[in-house]
């Protein structure tokens, strides 16, 4: 499948060496192929190289990529932010996190996808996330943000 989609990855990425970051790495991997096979390209902010401003090209990213998927595992500051960068936008996102997140009142109502990070968790995070895509791109309802009708 030719990969012509962009999908950002919102994710704690911790220090160097961390547990955090390499539960996120881990994760990141398990789910590349998954939205290789939807069309999309995967970046996250770790993987932006450019001279200049990391945050202008998170922005960048939030602003005008097709999906993005943000991890909510705890409930990291920048996580919060960007997401609120993306839903000031009106783009789709996709939330998961990791069982146990007690998530705040302005996004406890919206739907994530809970999963445990285990070798079994990741799977079946890996199989639920395609239905959320195809929800999404095909515009139904109950996805997370619905694309911008054609005008």
């Amino acid at each position: 499948m030719e990969l012509n989609k962009k999908c950002f990855f919102i994710t704690p990425i911790g220090n160097e060496n961390s547990e955090e970051r390499q539960k996120m790495t881990e994760l990141i991997k398990s789910l590349t192929p998954v939205l290789k096979q939807r069309g999309f390209t995967f970046k996250c902010a770790s993987e932006l190289t450019n001279a200049g401003s990391i945050t202008k090209d998170i922005i960048n990213c939030l602003s005008t990529y097709d999906l993005v998927i943000a991890n909510l595992t705890g409930l990291n500051p920048n996580v919060m932010y960007e997401l609120g960068v993306r839903r000031g936008v009106k783009e789709p996102a996709i939330l998961i996190a990791e069982n146990d997140t007690n998530l705040p009142f302005d996004i406890a109502d919206i739907r994530v996808i809970f999963y445990q990070h285990t070798v079994s968790g990741i799977i079946e995070l890996k199989e639920k996330l395609p239905q959320f895509i195809d929800k999404i791109f095909k515009r139904s309802i109950g996805s997370f943000f619905l694309p911008k009708p054609d005008i």
